[in-house]
């Protein structure tokens, strides 16, 4: 129980870094025609001075034919991070073997930023 309690203590008294996710890619399946993918993600520091909020948002549609239409949203914050930016894409699968009992695939995918804001 003490372990416990100092692990717990050094984990909620020390600083994290992270970094941003550019290429958002949750799963390496593609979605089947007329299925919807939506995820958020949020990256925060509460702290004073330089509190900030930053988002990412990210939709897939699938079409059809083993592929995907991706658009990725970045850098949505408070405050302003001057630099937001959208991302079109599209992901599509290739089966290698349609008999083989371990399905082995290729899976192609390739997103285009664009700047909103900024130069």
């Amino acid at each position: 129980m003490r372990n416990l309690i100092i692990i717990f203590l050094l984990f909620f008294s020390s600083k994290a870094l992270a970094q941003q996710t550019y290429i958002n890619v949750p799963s390496p399946a593609v979605l089947e025609k007329d299925q919807n993918f939506f995820q958020h993600e949020s990256q925060f520091k509460t702290e004073n001075p330089n509190q900030f909020l930053n988002a990412t948002n990210y939709y897939a549609r699938g079409i059809g034919f083993d592929t995907e239409l991706d658009v990725t949203q970045f850098n949505l914050s408070t405050p302003a991070s001057q630099n937001v930016a959208i991302g079109l894409g599209t992901k599509t699968r290739f089966s290698l073997d349609e008999k083989s009992v371990y399905k082995p695939t290729i899976i192609f995918g390739a997103m285009v930023p664009f700047s909103l804001q900024g130069e």
